[in-house]
């Protein structure tokens, strides 16, 4: 059990989106539902929730996506960025509670 907390915590600190991730996502998130609500009411889709699932879903897949192509772009252009304070602050928290993550 406790292998299998060690191997999602390393893959939580591995995989923490930068700054400009999590924004860029959130505002493409909000847009994208925003656009794909306005437009199913013109087309006078009635609302369900199949239909608010699918908008939640579509939206969920294109923020994660432009989120991915940010830190591409980040890693492209300036090269690999320095730890986050948070994900270094985490490591401590890890390490101080005897978690061993090899």
């Amino acid at each position: 059990m406790m292998s299998d907390i060690e191997s999602l915590l390393k893959w939580i600190l591995a995989n923490f989106p930068s700054t400009w991730n999590v924004l860029i996502s959130t505002i493409v998130f909000v847009v994208v539902v925003w656009y794909l609500q306005k437009w199913l009411n013109k087309s006078d889709k009635p609302k369900s929730a199949p239909r608010g699932l699918g908008v939640i879903m579509l939206a969920f897949v294109l923020s994660s996506a432009s989120g991915v192509l940010v830190d591409w772009a980040l890693v492209k252009f300036d090269g690999p960025q320095p730890k986050p304070h948070m994900q270094v602050m985490l490591e401590q928290m890890i390490e101080n509670a005897g978690i061993i993550l090899e």
